[in-house]
């Protein structure tokens, strides 16, 4: 006699259920992932949304692992996940990143609110905006921001395609050899400083999941020095060093000696091969990448289940979608354009970057004398020689891990011609074309001589031979925090995500799934302050006095 069918669970024809705990209940929280595990009428995604006034110490997860042995593997992934839980919301990705716990620390009246928005219960898009509709979307540019945008769209039921104007993925300013993963600190834990973490903890758990390890990226930890009159001032806020000690300290702390005194090390820091990762987030069955599609317009139509957006190719229809999200970098603000008839939709301007590198089996150095000892230090980013005789090898040179401050250095990085050094990169506001500029190859080596005064005499050499160079073109907006929302003037249906600058490989990922949550009337993966600072539309008076000058200019000669 078959067994009798379990009853119905509240979330069965739901794609994406929320359980909302006023107070963690680690026992209640393992229960219902369990049982969500079971369950093969479970929604996609389970998101648990709770409020700790102080964060789970590993003695409580074990206390939850006693009390429930049979539930051992859960508390061992969830304890994984609990490093630096600072005061402030936290995004902890569970199985594979199907199960979301949203953890708040800190006093629940602080919190109230956002558990009255997002009660137990189907995640449903707010009635003011744009109905879901059709899930069809056309994301315009495959860097990380377009190719993390795509797999969070896809990976909650949406067909999405990917179109961009290069041959490959990541053709842009995302096709960069190496990059760093870092968080920003100051001492006021500032808007920056707190959106930087959500982004690091993001990619963590991307990298971890879709990368090989040592090839694809390596959390090697960064060391970040501060160098006068080049880097601001500042550090970590001073109750990282009391008590908030473990929390802060599992993000960053002050680097141990030899490194100048106040340099920074960051233990979640990470080098990453950005193309790599942008590959592996558009390896999905739910997504169609086309290549060398130079959208040049977009145009709103009619259709029966109402507007829709065709993306055009000199007045060719390349795509026809329900939802369009603009993530081209640069060439975001003509697009945007097109559709709104409004020149200045965004302020998006260009920002070049170069950098220099070439193969570590070309640099020499003089032969050391006979024993010389050498030791490692995982802080300080360098390895320490023994003061015994004069002399050294090439080796002692090489920074243990990779450093930043004005400009980076970063070695022993994998590729098709073998392990490789990188530094850089420049910043520059004048040229936007992505072209390796000689004159940059020496502002990098001024920039290693002021970081790595030792590593820029031993490159010298290569850099007066001529080094190898890779040149890409980013973009940002004058406040330098990323654009993510609806396009002003324009359907809801047309969203951008963009202006990532210089810290898109922190950023970009959380800004993909931060689209979706809005989407999908989704807990947000960061505080509604820090949501609101990257919404597209802070910039809609500058397009709205833009067209009242256009209107007030029309017929004039």
């Amino acid at each position: 006699m078959p067994s009798p069918k379990p009853p119905a669970h509240a979330w069965h024809g739901h794609s994406i259920w929320c359980i909302t705990q006023a107070t963690l209940d680690l026992p209640a929280l393992l229960s219902a992932w369990a049982q969500w595990q079971t369950d093969p009428e479970r929604p996609a995604l389970l998101h648990v949304l709770a409020v700790a006034a102080c964060a789970p110490t590993r003695q409580d997860l074990q206390n939850a692992a006693n009390a429930q042995p049979k539930h051992a593997a859960l508390v061992g992934e969830l304890t994984g996940q609990c490093w630096g839980l600072l005061p402030g919301m936290h995004r902890l990705r569970l199985n594979g990143g199907q199960v979301l716990l949203t953890l708040c620390v800190g006093s629940p009246a602080d919190h109230a609110p956002l558990l009255a928005r997002y009660p137990t219960g189907p995640c449903t898009p707010s009635t003011a905006g744009h109905p879901l509709g059709e899930r069809t979307v056309t994301v315009l540019g495959s860097g990380i921001a377009g190719a993390g945008t795509a797999r969070a769209l896809a990976e909650r039921g949406w067909q999405v395609t990917v179109l961009d104007a290069g041959n490959t993925p990541a053709a842009g300013a995302s096709g960069l050899p190496v990059g760093l993963v870092a968080p920003h600190t100051s001492p006021d834990d500032s808007l920056i400083s707190r959106l930087s973490r959500a982004g690091v903890r993001t990619m963590q758990h991307a990298m971890r999941t879709l990368l090989q390890e040592g090839t694809d990226w390596g959390p090697s930890g960064v060391q970040e020095r501060r160098l006068p009159g080049k880097t601001r001032k500042g550090g970590a806020p001073q109750s990282w060093s009391h008590e908030l000690a473990e929390a802060g300290e599992a993000w960053t702390c002050a680097a141990s000696p030899p490194a100048p005194p106040n340099a920074l090390w960051h233990a979640k820091g990470a080098w990453l091969r950005p193309a790599r990762l942008v590959h592996a987030l558009l390896q999905h069955p739910n997504i169609r990448w086309q290549g060398q599609a130079n959208a040049d317009a977009l145009r709103a139509v009619d259709t029966a289940q109402g507007t829709a957006w065709q993306v055009l190719q000199q007045g060719q229809v390349l795509a026809q979608s329900a939802r369009v999200v603009v993530a081209c970098g640069p060439g975001s603000a003509a697009l945007l354009a097109s559709a709104t008839h409004q020149a200045n939709t965004l302020p998006i301007r260009p920002l070049r970057g170069q950098i220099s590198w070439g193969l570590m089996a070309e640099v020499t150095a003089p032969v050391p004398t006979a024993g010389m000892g050498m030791g490692t230090s995982r802080r300080t980013g360098a390895r320490q020689a023994q003061p015994q005789q004069p002399g050294f090898e090439l080796a002692d040179m090489w920074p243990a891990m990779p450093v930043n401050g004005n400009g980076s250095f970063v070695h022993s990085v994998p590729t098709e011609l073998g392990p490789a050094w990188f530094a850089g990169s420049s910043f520059d506001r004048v040229n936007g074309q992505p072209v390796v500029l000689p004159a940059d190859h020496a502002d990098n080596l001024a920039r290693l001589q002021a970081l790595l005064p030792d590593m820029a005499q031993a490159l010298a050499p290569v850099f007066a031979n001529g080094a190898r160079g890779w040149a890409g073109v980013r973009c940002s907006v004058p406040d330098r925090l990323p654009v993510v929302g609806p396009v002003a003037h324009a359907s809801e249906s047309l969203w951008v995500v963009a202006a990532m600058g210089s810290r898109g490989l922190t950023l970009a990922l959380l800004c993909g799934e931060l689209l979706a949550a809005h989407w999908h009337g989704e807990p947000l993966p960061l505080e509604a302050q820090l949501a609101q600072a990257l919404d597209a539309n802070r910039f809609k008076h500058l397009s709205s006095a833009s067209a009242t000058h256009q209107n007030q200019h029309k017929g004039q000669p």
